[in-house]
């Protein structure tokens, strides 16, 4: 797949995205994609296998919400990587330019390096059974909250399959609180 920009100012964009793989590389060693840049376009291989997502809503079609729960487990896993990816969140200048003063999340936990476009259709369980990551557009180098990221994701999957389940029975999965 060959990600490149229409124009120029874009250029910087695509350059940024090469560089968050290889920080999440680090934090999530082979699971995370091998991409690769030439002059000025990111080349991504082309993974083989099956969404997260299809997976998660097999389940839910199946009414098999053990699965659905440890694949949401195994989700999380990947949105923190190493342990020494979590802190408590602290506002930074970068953090409060792009989401807004968040006193009230002061001491929540949070991580370090934030990929909060982690969405379920970007990760592939792979024939071969194992792990990739694919999209690193939206990786933040600052605290971000724990609970905002995956609120956010578990609400990108409910708006592609709200056809087969509740929001309030999604979330119960998830453990996400509506209040």
């Amino acid at each position: 797949v060959c990600k490149s920009a229409i124009y120029n100012e874009g250029i910087p964009h695509i350059v940024n995205i090469y560089q968050n793989e290889k920080k999440m590389r680090e934090l999530l060693g082979n699971k995370v994609s091998d991409s690769k840049i030439e002059g000025e376009k990111l080349i991504v291989p082309f993974y083989q296998g099956i969404s997260l997502g299809e997976k998660i809503r097999n389940a839910i079609i199946r009414s098999d919400f053990n699965a659905v729960i440890k694949y949401f487990d195994d989700w999380k896993k990947i949105i923190i990587g190493k342990g020494s990816n979590i802190c408590k969140f602290y506002s930074t200048d970068d953090f409060i330019k792009i989401f807004g003063a968040a006193d009230a999340l002061l001491d929540e936990e949070a991580l370090l390096l934030a990929n909060i476009d982690c969405n379920s259709g970007n990760v592939i369980y792979m024939d071969d059974g194992n792990i990739k990551i694919i999209d690193f557009e939206w990786v933040y180098n600052f605290p971000v909250p724990l609970d905002y990221i995956w609120f956010r994701l578990i609400e990108v999957f409910y708006m592609a399959n709200h056809d087969i389940i509740s929001r309030h029975k999604l979330y119960d999965l998830a453990n996400i609180c509506e209040n």
